[in-house]
């Protein structure tokens, strides 16, 4: 691709950030070395060391192999500012602009030496430090050109696990990477086989041959159902009624008991009935709900689609102006919402009603 290693390390461990960080627009501190690009500037004493920070916006639909080409330009772009001193940004700023850190050493000089009678290199021990939350070293072995890396964390954020499992994540892009570097980077599967275990032992019971299964589905092209989201969450009821379904806070519902509830606002959307006795909640309406974060949230949007409606998330943070225009744009005759933001809610035309949950 005509880019260096350290490019490519860079835009992997980026985009492992994006992941846990669920974020599009991901900014890192990039160590960079200001030694003056001059003759004999190789003998002048002192460290040469500076961070920056580099911005990354992240393209659904990126390839592999261009969003490598992006980090590449966004690198060469920070070029002429190396020398910038990391403290003087900040300070401009009034704050910190990163929390996590990029190191890429390369030290081919013992390259050099290593093939002289003149210098022998004994032993090699080295020191860090550092007060970012997370930072990623990177680095070529001297003999075998093997790149090598390791994660530091602050021992007070980042367990060793957590350690483990974002240094999993980061093989998985790298993997991902040299396999097809033509494959859109948002829509590859970056899932460990330990983490689709996780998340199947959620909803399925635990079998002697789960994991075999597991890795079927991995290695193989599988056909999904062609069924729709409330018959799949009415199969998954059947399976796991017990299992918790959704949980907020210190709340949580079941798979029956959050079947149960929907089915509740289900039912008693279908018994809403215009004046001249037509349902007023029939397939292709469209039905409004504004409510606070919550699981009644969960709970009246599913209710509307087993009515066989859509509905149109309106945020109660929205103004008054915003939430009249939604619902006269989408022409919503029924809107969900809770009596403790009642009062924020414009007013709805005559066939317009408000179900307080």
């Amino acid at each position: 691709m005509g880019v260096p290693i350290k490019t490519v390390l860079l835009t992997a461990y980026l985009k492992v950030l994006s992941l846990f960080c669920n974020q599009t627009d991901m900014v890192t501190g990039l160590i960079v070395n200001g030694r003056p690009e001059e003759e004999d500037g190789e003998k002048l004493l002192g460290l040469f060391l500076n961070t920056v920070p580099i911005r990354q916006q992240f393209t659904a639909e990126a390839t592999w192999q261009s969003l490598i080409a992006q980090v590449f330009q966004t690198e060469q772009s920070l070029f002429a500012h190396r020398r910038y001193p990391l403290a003087e940004i900040q300070q401009s700023f009034g704050s910190q602009l990163f929390e996590s850190l990029f190191n890429f050493t390369h030290f081919h000089v013992y390259q050099s030496l290593a093939g002289s009678d003149q210098v022998e290199i004994l032993d090699l021990h080295w020191f860090e430090q550092t007060n970012f939350t997370l930072s990623c070293n990177a680095s070529l072995a001297l003999d075998t050109g093997k790149v090598n890396l390791y994660l530091v964390g602050d021992a007070g954020v980042l367990t060793q696990a957590q350690l483990t499992h974002l240094g999993g994540y980061y093989r998985q892009v790298l993997v991902s990477m040299t396999q097809c570097s033509e494959a859109i980077h948002s829509q590859v599967n970056l899932l460990t086989l330990a983490d689709q275990q996780l998340l199947n032992g959620w909803n399925y019971p635990v079998t002697p041959d789960l994991d075999a299964k597991l890795r079927d589905l991995t290695s193989q092209d599988f056909k999904i159902q062609e069924l729709t989201i409330v018959a799949q969450f009415e199969q998954q009821v059947d399976r796991t009624p017990k299992n918790i379904a959704v949980a907020f806070q210190d709340q949580c519902l079941t798979y029956a008991e959050l079947n149960a509830k929907a089915n509740q606002v289900a039912h008693y959307l279908l018994s809403l009935e215009t004046e001249d006795g037509q349902r007023l909640v029939r397939p292709d309406v469209l039905v409004a709900i504004c409510v606070e974060r919550s699981l009644e949230m969960v709970v009246g949007l599913l209710g509307i689609l087993k009515a066989g409606a859509a509905y149109v998330p309106i945020d109660p943070a929205y103004p008054a102006d915003r939430m009249a225009f939604l619902l006269m744009d989408s022409a919503a005759p029924v809107l969900l919402s809770q009596t403790a933001i009642q009062e924020r809610l414009p007013e709805f035309d005559q066939q317009s009603q408000s179900l307080c949950q």
